[in-house]
């Protein structure tokens, strides 16, 4: 059959922004002689973003399983993949980013002020407990933090 195959690398799966991860479910099967692409995305906000080629097509919510997929079929001349009869270049999964992630650096201003402070040793964000948490690091004999 004419769309019986397409190559996988017609479709590019993206990974950037916050709450990005890898697709979870990526397969190909045969369905009355055309291949069909199933994408798969799991997690709390589970959503796929699908790109045309120069635009954001549509995006598929999870509506609060926890689980996004769609289908996209392999075309007749075998050159490229489409959802709906759109053409796609790109797929990409992400979750909902908990409010607690999204938090700024500037909101804590770090100030140096009076004849005995210093640079900070260590400032340094990370993920901890699904939340972003900060961490301060003042190094030195009688190394003092003052928070206000």
């Amino acid at each position: 059959l004419a769309c019986q195959t397409c190559d996988a690398n017609l479709i590019t799966i993206r990974q950037s922004g916050a709450g990005s991860k890898p697709m979870d479910g990526d397969v190909t099967e045969l369905i009355n002689g055309c291949a069909v692409r199933k994408f798969t995305c799991l997690g709390d906000g589970a959503y796929i973003n699908i790109l045309g080629k120069k635009k954001s097509i549509s995006s598929i919510e999870d509506g609060g399983t926890g689980s996004a997929s769609c289908k996209a079929s392999c075309n007749a001349a075998r050159n490229a993949w489409s959802i709906g009869g759109v053409v796609v270049s790109a797929v990409a999964c992400g979750v909902a980013v908990p409010v607690c992630q999204t938090c700024a650096s500037p909101l804590i201003t770090i100030t140096q002020d009076g004849e005995f402070t210093k640079p900070m040793d260590g400032d340094v964000t990370e993920i901890k407990y699904g939340c972003a948490v900060r961490t301060f690091t003042c190094q030195g004999t009688n190394a003092v933090l003052h928070v206000s």
